[in-house]
């Protein structure tokens, strides 16, 4: 299996290609200057070129940088740790995993309106319904495919995935902004009043409950390479929708503050297990005092 990340059945980055071309010659790095630069700027390559022999070349050739062969062990050492279905997520292609996770992440909204949809359903306007639910899903599929972007393509501008997260927020308060969409059911007029805090923060606790199974899986069909962030900003749309199409209240205040702040609690929650797991790695590597 080639080198996770680098020939994912996309086609291989131009810096790569002369490379590629001059190992399939035979081409020795100390032959060719241009091949050992390469080689000991991109490890994938190194990887792919393989041999104790070249290894060692490229160590003595790039001594101010990792050594090859510590990275090329790291990573042998990080595949060999996989095992079971996670090994098998982590073998697909970019693309393979992308739909995998879309599909995983829908599939929570999905199954709340089949299981616990919102009792004003019949009420509640068709073009409206798919309005709300399209302006967050939108943003989320772009969110997506950016985080999801293998490492051997050139990176996207930042600019392209704050767009996208303004988007979200846009499409999150899209409700809230717009008149409410009926007054045809008793249940949709409650959270307000005395109501309005305890139903709001009901919804966004469940939201975000409903928020965490994707987050869940969108790590486990991450590689290592994605943005952690934006996979955590996704689930939590996905928990956004799932909780609007449960919740019948379509006062703005109640939309304001008990769903649109899912999206942020993921990712508050996201953050601080990754501060945790970064500060328990930085102590067993420090080891014991």
């Amino acid at each position: 299996m080639s080198p996770r990340g680098h020939t994912d059945g996309n086609p291989v980055n131009d810096r790569c290609q002369p490379a590629h071309a001059a190992l399939r010659r035979g081409v020795r790095p100390s032959e060719d200057p241009a091949l050992a630069g390469h080689l000991a700027g991109c490890p994938a390559c190194a990887t792919l070129a393989g041999g104790p022999a070249l290894v060692g070349a490229l160590d003595a050739a790039a001594p101010a940088t990792a050594p090859v062969g510590a990275w090329l062990a790291e990573a042998e050492a990080m595949l060999a740790r996989e095992r079971g279905p996670r090994a098998w997520l982590h073998s697909r292609t970019t693309a393979q995993r992308t739909g995998l996770a879309a599909a995983g992440a829908g599939l929570v909204p999905l199954l709340v309106w089949l299981a616990w949809r919102r009792i004003d359903a019949g009420v509640y306007p068709t073009g409206r319904l798919l309005l709300d639910v399209g302006v967050v899903l939108l943003p989320a599929a772009w969110l997506l495919v950016a985080a999801m972007r293998p490492l051997h393509r050139p990176a996207w501008p930042r600019a392209v995935a704050w767009l996208g997260l303004g988007l979200a927020v846009a499409g999150v308060l899209a409700g809230a902004w717009l008149e409410p969409a009926h007054h045809a059911h008793p249940a949709s007029l409650a959270g307000t009043g005395p109501q309005l805090v305890p139903r709001a923060l009901a919804c966004l606790a469940f939201g975000t409950g409903l928020g965490l199974p994707a987050l869940l899986w969108l790590v486990a069909l991450a590689r290592g390479g994605e943005r952690p962030s934006l996979l955590a900003v996704v689930a939590g749309l996905a928990g956004g929708v799932a909780i609007f199409l449960h919740c019948p209240i379509v006062a703005p205040e109640h939309l304001v503050l008990g769903h649109a702040p899912v999206m942020l609690v993921v990712l508050a929650l996201m953050t601080a297990w990754g501060l945790a797991t970064g500060l328990a790695t930085r102590r067993r590597a420090r080891g014991p005092r």
